[in-house]
């Protein structure tokens, strides 16, 4: 195994202090040189005591208050940032990580010099079971597939933001996360726009962390925040990285289909928020087009040197 370096986990915190405290105690018992993992926390504006917490449990973990919630890819971008390591590693605060995690993926990394992203096989932390290693997305369809198959390692479209590795200098080549993404979807975004400047994304089999998903949004005061930028977020996406066609079928389907079978058939309290999404994204068209434009422009002139 190559020798270790320096690294920074990074991850947001809103009202969890629970979650992040059972987060950090997994971090601190990681096989990792100690002395080689810095620690940084972005609380987007908690109401629960999380900052006090966290302060008395874990004083060495570097901790960024924010006076307002500003989202998943703001606060990534804000600690990275403020980060010293030249790798970085992007989780959730509802994440554990198994001892070996970070040591398998970093080397993974470090030995594999066309691979951008690098992430692990992802487990439920309540039942153990596999919920999956990769994930694949349709831009035609606007649907993802979970891959269960537990090869050794797969290549994938979406590492999930819950456990990312990937190196500063392509954080910096990309310029971040995209902060038009409020929550969801930045991940993905990161992944194709590194793999459109020729790196690899690849899912560890060996590599574990047990996932509580959805643990922050599902609450039942995060409902319509979540569909609301859920839909944002995936329009976005769809407008900024597919085809005419593909934004045409797509977004077909998520109005004729989807959408009816969510909110008539399973009762998903998702047709308002989806409205307000639609209005919004309308509305900012503009900016998601010239997003796609520089998205297209830097994919013809910064490729993976």
């Amino acid at each position: 195994m190559a020798q270790l370096p320096q690294i920074s986990i990074v991850f947001p915190n809103l009202n969890g202090a629970s979650l992040t405290i059972d987060c950090l105690k997994s971090i601190r018992k990681l096989n990792y040189p100690k002395s080689k993992i810095e620690t940084i926390v972005v609380d987007n504006h908690s109401t629960d005591g999380s900052q006090q917490k966290i302060k008395q449990s874990y004083p060495h973990v570097k901790l960024i208050e924010n006076k307002t919630n500003l989202g998943f890819a703001k606060a990534v971008n804000q600690a990275v940032e403020d980060s010293r390591s030249k790798l970085i590693f992007v989780t959730n605060n509802d994440v554990f990580l198994e001892k070996n995690c970070l040591n398998i993926l970093v080397d993974y990394l470090i030995t594999h010099k066309n691979v951008g992203v690098v992430g692990p096989s992802v487990y439920s932390q309540n039942s153990r079971k596999i919920l999956h290693s990769s994930l694949k997305f349709n831009l035609y369809t606007g649907l993802f597939r979970k891959n269960v198959k537990k090869s050794k390692e797969v290549e994938s479209d979406w590492i999930e933001g819950s456990g990312m590795l990937f190196k500063r200098t392509l954080w910096e080549k990309l310029g971040g996360f995209d902060e038009g993404f409020f929550f969801i979807f930045e991940d993905l975004d990161f992944c194709r726009r590194a793999a459109k400047i020729g790196y690899k994304i690849v899912a560890l089999k060996d590599a574990i962390i047990q996932h509580k998903v959805g643990a922050t949004v599902n609450r039942k005061e995060m409902q319509n925040l979540k569909f609301y930028e859920g839909y944002k977020s995936k329009m976005r996406f769809t407008i900024k990285h597919a085809s005419i066609v593909q934004i045409a079928t797509s977004l077909f389907l998520q109005f004729a289909i989807y959408a009816p079978y969510r909110f008539l058939i399973i009762r998903e309290p998702s047709l308002n928020p989806l409205i307000r999404a639609t209005f919004w994204t309308l509305t900012h068209l503009g900016e998601i087009t010239k997003a796609r434009t520089k998205n297209k422009q830097s994919f013809s002139t910064n490729k993976q040197s």
